[in-house]
């Protein structure tokens, strides 16, 4: 292969790598960093919020008390008991009213055609959605799994490892 050939598709190749690993790595900071800071995030692995929080999404939240959560806030919730299945849910406020001084929410997903068919209270702190970022939870579930570290991580250490060998053989004194 001429040495002009062999150059223009290393740049290519580290252009391409350096992609993917800066989009990886914004991905990653934009949804895990904010734990540093006391929020969390979760992944929205069902369609009732719509094009509000894609499936797919993570969405970071905060904790807050009751008394914060206003109508129109998105919040993170577990169901009350009396609800098939106990997985929380990511829905919208569309009503709060206070009965013996505890205040009591009712939520709709905004891709859903009714509203839920509970009012509920939350006791101590809830979680309102701050922002959230689309599609990433897809890459974080595939980072997860065993193809994902294959790709994140293997594939880009066997390219780097096979580039800085190939140069220590051809002689390459900026590898060494």
């Amino acid at each position: 292969m001429p040495a002009r050939l062999r150059r223009s598709l290393a740049i290519v190749a580290n252009l391409a790598l350096n992609a993917m690993a800066g989009a990886v790595l914004f991905a990653l900071a934009a949804s895990l960093a904010p734990r540093l800071l006391g929020y969390s995030s979760v992944i929205a692995y069902g369609g009732s919020m719509g094009d509000t929080v894609p499936v797919g999404s993570v969405a970071v939240a905060k904790d807050v008390r009751p008394e914060e959560v206003a109508v129109g806030d998105i919040i993170i919730f577990y169901p009350p008991a009396t609800s098939p299945g106990r997985s929380a849910l990511m829905h919208r406020v569309i009503s709060v009213r206070e009965e013996d001084g505890q205040r009591l929410f009712h939520t709709k997903g905004d891709g859903n055609a009714a509203p839920d068919p509970w009012e509920m209270g939350i006791e101590g702190r809830g979680s309102r959605v701050v922002y959230t970022v689309p599609y990433v939870g897809y890459l974080i579930n595939l980072a997860r799994s065993p193809l994902g570290w294959a790709l994140f991580l293997l594939l880009p250490a066997v390219y780097l490892g096979s580039t800085t060998l190939s140069r220590i053989w051809a002689g390459d004194t900026a590898a060494r």
